[in-house]
């Protein structure tokens, strides 16, 4: 694995590292009751998608109102079709005007489209849910779902519905089949070859709306892409829907979306495994000059990298925006974690790539958190792959670096933001994704800074004075004279969990920031924590 999602997974010989470290086995206990939820969940939701995909069509939900039905497909064009502009909005309403009773059994590929766009439209009227297979949507989601084998031969454009819909939250566990679906009939029509016909500019739009899902999506789960780049033969379309405040937001999402395809074949394919490490240095620094080359031809304001407001900004720029931002921090983490690697070479740390990079993207991808809307409709990766693997980022590093260190006491004000935020999603879910429970994380790594602190002062008595000075315990800075007076005692964590068992752990220099996430299949226990959002990400096998 090479991008977030690995990062959302501890081994077992992880989280002995970070028990030796910590001194405790508070880890497990927080493991286990993750687990208790991801179980819950799980009895509470019994439909499989088996049964999704065998709904009839005449067992179909009656169609919504005149007046309901507009306001989701107008939902639709607004928020979902400036990022993924494939469908010919004025057709697709005439043929909706025009919707008699009984046409939805009739036509079946037409009748999955519809209830689709609906399912998508639907969400941003407060129609959909937190929790898998529950609300309206889904049901109009697995009502499309159930036409696709009814149908004769589902095109692409269906499918691509399908695949967006999965990017959010009751729909996660399909995204991985159904992007692959869209794109194995995008590669068996030829819609990505050059085609001269009346509706070539629709197929070529509608492919690079599958490029644009396919490549950050095996980028981030390190798997190989079904595009081969060298045989696409259709240029970029310009798509008036797509150009905000002047800028084209969708050729910029293709032109990233190559970048990741060029990264993830130069740095972490099967035959890049074979690398020399001046390979990689060199990969690294193509790589990364090809990142900052696409940035410089964003607007600044909107620049990953830079400072951004999106106060005032409509929802669908806002996730736009926070796409490509996310899927650049991304993009840097893995390339940082590669250089570190490779032994972080000097010419790719001057540049900010290997742990400053590393921490600074998890830093930026936890401020922009404040930009996240925890909807039904929201992408799951969005809302909590990335901000999940930033925190575990800064966790790790504060549990390894020197507790007295400025870049220590960044990481813990970083954590809060992480607690805080992940707090905020168990709130604005009704408590169906007990997100809080990662704030035991900021919890124990402030634990950690106080027990080292305490072990230096005693130590060395000078450890007061400097401007590294402050209470881990709290997020205000204390003055040069002030730690021993105002620090509490220590919590005594003995009595909450049991002390970690000597012998078989790293030392005190373990590099755990620098640790290896590949390969965990050789390991004993593999925890992945995104499964307390969606418990039935390895919930069954299924296929059509």
């Amino acid at each position: 694995m090479v991008a977030s999602s690995s990062l959302a997974v501890f081994s077992e010989s992880r989280l002995q590292a970070i028990s030796k470290r910590l001194g405790h086995n508070g880890l497990y206990d927080v493991i286990e009751r993750m687990r208790t939820h991801t179980q819950a969940r799980r009895n509470a939701n019994k439909t499989s998608f088996v049964e999704a995909r065998l709904d009839k069509a005449d067992h179909l939900p009656v169609p919504a109102q005149e007046a309901e039905r507009y306001a989701r497909f107008t939902a639709y064009f607004e928020h979902i079709h400036p990022m993924y502009p494939f469908l010919n909005q004025k057709r697709f309403e005439e043929k909706v005007s025009g919707l008699q009773t009984g046409s939805l059994q009739k036509d079946i590929a037409w009748s999955a489209l519809y209830h689709g766009v609906l399912a998508l439209g639907s969400q941003f009227h407060n129609k959909g849910d937190f929790t898998p297979e529950k609300g309206l949507s889904w049901q109009l989601f697995k009502s499309a779902l159930g036409l696709m084998p009814n149908s004769v031969g589902p095109d692409a454009t269906l499918v691509n519905v399908q695949a967006i819909f999965s990017q959010n939250l009751s729909g996660y566990t399909l995204e991985n089949y159904l992007v692959s679906e869209a794109i194995r009939l995008a590669i068996t029509t030829n819609i990505h070859k050059p085609i001269h016909c009346a509706d070539s500019r629709k197929k070529a739009i509608l492919f690079w709306v599958i490029y644009c899902l396919e490549k950050p999506l095996c980028f981030n789960d390190g798997l190989t892409s079904l595009i081969v780049d060298s045989d696409i033969g259709c240029s970029v379309p310009e798509v008036s829907e797509s150009v905000v405040e002047g800028y084209d937001w969708f050729l910029s999402s293709v032109t990233l979306a190559r970048m990741l395809s060029i990264a993830y074949e130069t740095l972490f394919s099967v035959k890049a495994a074979n690398n020399s490490a001046e390979q990689f240095r060199v990969g690294i620094s193509q790589v990364y000059a090809g990142l900052e080359c696409w940035t410089m031809s964003i607007p600044k304001k909107f620049r990953p990298g830079e400072s951004i407001k999106l106060h005032n900004v409509s929802i669908t720029l806002t996730t736009t925006l926070l796409y490509q931002h996310f899927y650049y921090q991304n993009a840097m983490m893995a390339i940082s974690r590669l250089a570190i690697h490779i032994g972080e070479p000097s010419i790719l740390s001057e540049v900010g790539i290997g742990k400053s990079g590393l921490i600074k993207a998890a830093r930026t991808i936890l401020e922009l958190t404040k930009y996240t809307d925890p909807k039904a409709w929201s992408p799951l990766w969005i809302v909590a792959a990335m901000p999940l693997a930033a925190m575990f980022i800064l966790f790790e590093s504060v549990v390894h670096d020197d507790p007295t260190s400025t870049d220590t006491k960044h990481n813990l004000f970083f954590l809060d933001m992480a607690a805080g935020y992940f707090s905020r999603l168990d709130y604005d879910s009704g408590g169906s994704f007990h997100g809080s429970i990662f704030s035991e994380f900021t919890f124990f790594a402030r634990l950690f800074v106080y027990k080292e602190l305490n072990i230096d002062r005693s130590a060395n008595p000078d450890i007061t004075t400097g401007s590294t000075n402050f209470d881990p315990l709290h997020t205000t800075p204390l003055g040069a004279n002030d730690m021993s007076s105002q620090v509490s005692p220590i919590v005594p964590l003995e009595g909450l969990y049991p002390p970690v068992e000597e012998g078989g752990f790293p030392d005190r220099d373990y590099p755990l920031h620098q640790g290896s996430y590949s390969n965990l299949e050789n390991d004993s226990i593999v925890v992945d924590f995104m499964e307390i959002f969606d418990p039935m990400l390895a919930n069954e096998d299924w296929h059509w």
